[in-house]
């Protein structure tokens, strides 16, 4: 009897159910709030997370820029319809946020786009592309458009100056060897942006944003958001600063959106996903969030610390309950009818505490005046 009685005391069902059950329920839990988890390693991994680095594009900022002004070289031959006409033609071989707020505005404008041909894409730089009489058009960055011979003339450098200390985003286009027109654009914070960092901060984790625009703009934005903005890096740029950050042992979980996002996330020890980002971003991230609600984040992260350590409060019960309980019916104080119930009852106590990850609180320290405001203006013209 109490061979028996010690047999069944020493059932591991629920140190079997202890890690599951509690992962199984933190993934419903995510689901709910609209949040897939394509990786079971990502809870522990985010428990461990000491710095979380943000894209801006369509991440931190809502993805859509508008126009606020439109600068033209003092060269003859160019005008402003013929300037949109050539930059709208190459953005619409992209799918980047300035080249659609290009596009858009020159079909608000009735503009039809020029004819191109020869397309060809420079990640994290810009377009270029050749039209019918042989000449090739270039779109993108300043830094880029020289180094492919185009150059401003002393009116237009001076407007790109003062946008650029204006903290402003802008994009060039050029094409025998001058840089013909300057787009200058505003962009907005997303709702709720800066409570959630600020939540994040509370969690006691290093924030940083990555982002390809020019410094200046980078500068306005680090004083908007309150936290360091490392600006003018190029998609590979992006992947080597994770990389190292991984590399000097800290654990570090990257969020992003876009196709350029990718590397990085992959190399991050979480990749997040926001609004599902594009399909190479989604397969490259561990967590996907299927709105662009940056307070899904921090609610993440609370979930994850809330999922290991209920996975520890589990083990350390169903580990301790047993080693008892075998105690107890070695030395006969345990019969097998009570050996059977005390298992049940290990299992039952095992899988409530998993249950309380459906309805334990989470993000309650997060402020609500952010997550409530409307989007602020992040950058205006100069």
């Amino acid at each position: 009897m109490r061979s028996l009685a010690v047999l069944l005391i020493a059932c591991p069902c629920a140190l079997g159910v202890a890690t599951p059950m509690a992962i199984w329920v933190a993934m419903g839990r995510a689901a709910n709030s609209g949040i897939v988890i394509r990786s079971v390693e990502a809870f522990e991994n985010l428990a461990r997370v000491r710095s979380v680095l943000f894209d801006k594009t369509g991440t931190l900022t809502t993805g859509k820029a508008r126009i606020e002004a439109v600068h033209v070289a003092s060269i003859s031959g160019s005008d402003r319809d013929t300037v949109f006409a050539r930059a709208a033609a190459l953005g619409q071989a992209t799918t980047h946020h300035l080249a659609t707020a290009i596009c858009e505005k020159a079909a608000k404008d009735h503009i039809s786009p020029a004819t191109v041909c020869n397309v060809q894409t420079f990640p994290g730089q810009g377009v270029s592309a050749s039209l019918d009489d042989d000449v090739t058009v270039w779109l993108g960055r300043e830094t880029f458009l020289e180094e492919n011979g185009q150059r401003a003339d002393t009116a237009l450098a001076q407007r790109i100056a003062e946008a650029q200390d204006a903290g402003a985003s802008l994009t060039c286009v050029g094409w025998s060897g001058a840089i013909q027109g300057v787009f200058v654009f505003s962009e907005d914070l997303r709702a709720g942006a800066k409570g959630s960092l600020s939540h994040l901060r509370q969690l006691g984790l290093d924030l940083g944003v990555l982002t390809g625009d020019h410094r200046g703009h980078g500068r306005r934005m680090q004083e908007a958001l309150g936290i360091p903005v490392h600006a003018g890096l190029l998609p590979s740029d992006k992947t080597n600063y994770v990389e190292g950050i991984t590399q000097s042992g800290r654990r570090v979980a990257m969020v992003g959106d876009g196709i350029n996002d990718a590397p990085a996330l992959a190399t991050a020890t979480v990749g997040i996903a926001m609004g599902c980002g594009a399909d190479v971003s989604r397969e490259s991230a561990d967590a996907c969030l299927m709105s662009n609600d940056l307070a899904a984040v921090p609610l993440l992260f609370d979930l994850s610390k809330a999922t290991v350590k209920v996975i520890k409060q589990n083990l350390f019960w169903a580990f301790a309950y047993n080693v008892c309980g075998l105690g107890l019916a070695a030395t006969g104080r345990l019969g097998p009818v009570s050996a059977a119930v005390a298992m049940l009852a290990s299992s039952l106590l095992v899988v409530a505490n998993s249950m309380r990850l459906g309805k334990m609180p989470l993000g309650e320290s997060m402020t609500t005046t952010d997550q409530t405001s409307k989007t602020s203006q992040l950058a205006i013209a100069g």
